[in-house]
């Protein structure tokens, strides 16, 4: 029978005992066994991709549509300090008014993710490890 030794970044991978199945056993029968891939490296985990269209024409705060942006998106990671959402109140209202949002998830919990996904951030976020994608 002829073999191979193991290519040398996957030898640590493999104990003494599979070695032997390599060695000894007809590689058919180690293919109806194992299969034909081997995961040496895997991520997991979750994503939440989130995509907003503003109506340019129905924005009607004096801020630039940049700054209502900027402001909007601290408003939503909840980094926006008191004083900055008292002085910026009504360009974020006027950009949420003009605005459409979508989040799409991949992993955790389903019943938080996508549409559910801005009144459930943490509790999809806590389930992206029993859900991982």
């Amino acid at each position: 029978m002829l073999s191979l030794p193991p290519p040398l970044g996957l030898q640590m991978y493999l104990c003494p005992a599979f070695l032997k199945i390599l060695d000894s056993t007809d590689p058919e029968l180690i293919y109806k066994h194992y299969g034909t891939h081997l995961v040496s490296n895997m991520i997991i985990g979750g994503r939440a991709a989130f995509t907003c269209t503003t109506n340019t024409t129905k924005y009607s705060a004096s801020d630039s549509i940049e700054v209502a942006i900027q402001v909007s998106v601290k408003a939503f990671m909840g980094t926006l300090s008191a004083s900055e959402k008292l002085k910026y109140q009504n360009t974020i209202n006027s950009f949420q008014e003009s605005s459409m949002y979508r989040v799409l998830t991949e992993g955790g919990d389903s019943k938080y993710g996508n549409q559910s996904f801005l009144k459930n951030i943490n509790a999809w976020s806590d389930s992206v490890k029993d859900y991982p994608a």
